[in-house]
């Protein structure tokens, strides 16, 4: 509410800067949509429009995130829905999620409110400390490791490839689900790359979520997330009965 008075700059929320918005490039998405036709406005799949999921592979391949197809890819309202739908078929009263040590405060409210029990991991400026997270996961037995490893949020902190190499082997041995939130890996100001821990995975322990709402505009409110198939169908069978479509 205070941002929306017009005369405040919030450091304290991921907002983009509305003077960057691709304005004519949405007013023309529009355009092209209505020019197909009325079915725009009908209902659509669950899993979301089959065009924008290959798009969607596409865009991951570029990262190295490969060997999905078009149904393990779930569109949802921004990544903040993927959270939320994740908890929702994943979570049970008492179950421990680790996390990192700060983490994003809106995953940590969704979690609360399945009752999940909040474990944070040491972390130092290459990311997750190992050694601290092995410790807890072989005393938690925890359900996930919820993890923003590129420009995490709150910290800014970047993992790097030999933590999240360390990562992927532990979580592989421990047989432990990870969820990638990755919301920020495509804003920097340097031509560095960032291998996402999904890309060092073979689809079979995690899962990662991703949204236009920092690349494009925030209130088209477009997300996704890939990973195993069998998680989302479930998380679909969720979104069905949350938003039909």
């Amino acid at each position: 509410k205070i941002v929306n008075q017009g005369d405040v700059i919030s450091f304290a929320g991921g907002l983009p800067d509305d003077g960057l918005f691709p304005t004519q490039a949405i007013k023309d998405a529009f355009s092209s949509a209505f020019e197909k036709g009325n079915k725009a406005f009908q209902y659509g799949e669950t899993e979301g429009y089959r065009p924008l999921r290959e798009v969607i592979l596409q865009r991951m391949a570029v990262k190295g995130i490969k060997g999905y197809s078009a149904d393990d890819v779930l569109v949802t309202t921004g990544s903040q829905q993927a959270i939320d739908l994740l908890a929702r078929v994943m979570i049970s009263p008492g179950d421990v999620i680790l996390t990192e040590e700060p983490t994003y405060l809106a995953a940590l409210q969704v979690f609360q409110s399945y009752e999940a029990q909040i474990v944070s991991v040491q972390c130092d400026e290459d990311g997750m400390v190992m050694s601290d997270l092995k410790e807890k996961i072989k005393q938690y037995n925890p359900k996930m490791v919820y993890v923003v490893p590129t420009f995490s949020n709150p910290s800014g902190r970047v993992w790097t490839l030999a933590r999240r190499k360390e990562l992927v082997r532990l979580i592989k041995k421990q047989h432990v689900l990870v969820f990638e939130d990755d919301p920020y890996g495509d804003i920097q100001f340097t031509n560095d790359s960032y291998t996402p821990i999904a890309a060092l995975d073979n689809g079979s322990h995690v899962l990662y979520t991703s949204t236009f709402s920092k690349t494009a505009v925030p209130a088209l409110r477009t997300g996704w997330i890939v990973g195993p198939y069998q998680i989302i169908r479930m998380m679909a069978q969720a979104k069905q009965a949350n938003d039909l479509h």
